[in-house]
């Protein structure tokens, strides 16, 4: 497949998956239609990493997720294959800032939500339907909502680092981040 053409679509399916506008399966058709490329490649797994934890970023994060996840399962139950998906999501962000929000966005799936060490692709494919998440930071702390300090700088930074390790050893193929 086209190198080029792959670059330039993944920007535009990474923003829609991003936003929650389209779901894992919609953006694999996508780019095996559009690049073209073959089904296990198009699948391949993405990193969410939060932005600032004490400002705009973990709410959008749980939102897009629990878009993806609601859209993800009902491709699949409508496409009568099986209602278990193939993939799981991967979320790089810290426990406290997902919990400071957690009462913003009710509809997010806590009870299918994984915590792990940094995974491989192995290990995600066995947690398929469910949402690992992997801490950067690991300590819990009140996060104060509207008020940046240091340590959500760090946060964020360690999210990013992460999914930069993840994506240099190939087991995640992009990175959003919100």
């Amino acid at each position: 497949y086209s190198f080029a053409r792959l670059r330039a679509l993944r920007v535009e399916v990474d923003v829609r998956l991003a936003t929650g506008e389209i779901s894992i399966e919609e953006a694999a058709a996508l780019l095996r239609e559009r690049v073209p490329m073959d089904e296990g490649t198009a699948r391949d797994e993405a990193a969410f990493t939060q932005g600032d934890p004490a400002g705009i970023g973990p709410e959008i994060l749980l939102r897009s997720v629990a878009a993806r996840t609601a859209a993800g399962m009902a491709t699949a139950a409508t496409a009568a294959t099986s209602e278990v998906p193939t993939h799981s999501t991967l979320l790089i962000a810290e426990r406290a800032a997902l919990e400071a929000v957690a009462a913003l966005v009710p509809e997010f799936p806590w009870d299918r939500l994984v915590e792990g060490q940094s995974p491989d692709r192995a290990t995600l494919a066995r947690l398929a339907g469910q949402i690992a998440l992997l801490d950067p930071v690991g300590s819990r702390r009140r996060i104060e909502l509207g008020r940046s300090r240091a340590a959500d700088a760090h946060g964020a930074m360690a999210a990013l680092d992460a999914a930069i390790t993840l994506a240099r050893a190939g087991i995640v193929d992009a990175i959003v981040t919100a």
